[in-house]
């Protein structure tokens, strides 16, 4: 199997997967292509992270959490009540 190339650029990437399986995948390509990979099963820490240990370059998020809200829709939820 040959090498992942090196990316042009190191990325920090935050995965938000609630599956073990996908969530071990996509950090195992992200990491052996060179990026930073943050990964949790859980919103909430999810988005603890991204505010306190951000700047994240991609956020990668299941579709839905066990909630039914989307990753997305936290965050504009969350920024329209610090407004």
């Amino acid at each position: 199997m040959q090498p992942f190339p090196a990316p042009s650029t190191k990325k920090r990437i935050l995965v938000l997967e609630a599956d073990e399986c996908n969530l071990q995948i996509i950090s195992h390509v992200l990491s052996h292509a060179g990026h930073e990979v943050d990964t949790t099963k859980n919103q909430k820490e999810a988005y603890d992270w991204y505010l306190w240990r951000g700047p994240y370059e991609l956020v990668l998020a299941g579709l839905l959490s066990a909630k039914g809200m989307t990753f997305s829709s936290l965050l504009a939820r969350s920024a329209a009540m610090r407004v």
